[in-house]
């Protein structure tokens, strides 16, 4: 389910914010449980047939939500959900 997200290219939505969208829902749907660690941004990169540079982009907006939590070499994980903002603004 994660993995099978296809970027929208004739969107006139960014790309990074319709990552962050998905990998938004697939936290709050419980695909990845609280204290999880989210897949390494090249493995997305790589599966979503993105570029790092989209990834990090959609991980960095989602991080302004508190959603996750970066750990210095250690990767990124789901902290407790709550009623956050999705990363484009709108109220899930």
């Amino acid at each position: 389910m994660f993995f099978s997200w296809k970027a929208d290219h004739n969107s006139e939505t960014p790309l990074y914010i319709q990552l962050a969208d998905h990998i938004y829902v697939a936290i709050h749907s419980g695909y990845f449980p609280v204290d999880g660690k989210l897949p390494s941004q090249r493995m997305m990169a790589d599966k979503f047939s993105v570029g790092r540079n989209t990834v990090i982009h959609a991980l960095e907006t989602i991080s302004k939500t508190g959603l996750i939590d970066a750990s210095a070499k250690s990767g990124l994980y789901i902290r407790k959900l709550s009623e956050d903002t999705n990363p484009n603004g709108d109220v899930p």
